[in-house]
């Protein structure tokens, strides 16, 4: 190629590029050949080869870049889990106590007034807790 673009000179012979002699011409002339042939000049063509040494470091490098960012995936997806669980378990720990202080509000609840009515009841192995929520003066409702 730096032949053909005549960036290097021959040491004998001719080149023929768009069926023009090349080799002496002037550099005026050689800047319109190459713009037609457009060549790219890249800095990596300047610098020589990379060397396996190089190569092999750019790798282990790489992997474990590659390694330290998975590794930060698997601990934050860690972390997401834990605090999921968490607040799994403060809806669930919610959800008990509303339900407790409702049934704990309803007890005793008599909307027949003037009957006899025991709404909570108690031995050493029992608490029970009962309200009349339709008022018809019976507790073994299967809403109740």
């Amino acid at each position: 190629m730096k032949l053909a673009n005549g960036l290097i000179r021959p040491d004998s012979g001719s080149i023929r590029v768009f069926g023009e002699d090349i080799t002496r011409m002037p550099e005026t002339d050689l800047f319109k050949l190459r713009a037609r042939i457009g060549m790219v000049f890249q800095p990596l063509n300047e610098r020589g080869t990379v060397t396996v040494a190089e190569l092999l470091a750019a790798i282990v490098m790489t992997a474990a870049a590659m390694g330290a960012m998975y590794s930060m995936m698997v601990a934050q997806n860690q972390v997401f889990s834990a605090q999921d669980r968490a607040v799994e378990i403060e809806q669930t720990a919610r959800t008990i106590m509303t339900m407790i202080s409702r049934e704990l509000r309803m007890a005793g609840y008599n909307p027949v007034q003037g009957t006899s009515f025991n709404g909570i009841t108690y031995d050493p192995v029992q608490l029970r807790i009962q309200a009349d929520l339709n008022g018809n003066g019976v507790l073994t409702d299967t809403n109740e």
